[in-house]
């Protein structure tokens, strides 16, 4: 039960933090696009 719920949270913080970054990475390559 401990491990699963271990591995559980894992899972959803990795999913966070994959689209925290995604939106951060995008917004930043979005910017340079705009000023050209």
């Amino acid at each position: 039960m401990v491990s699963y719920s271990i591995y559980h949270y894992i899972i959803y913080v990795e999913i966070e933090r994959r689209f925290i970054y995604g939106e951060y990475f995008s917004d930043r390559s979005r910017k340079p696009f705009s000023q050209c």
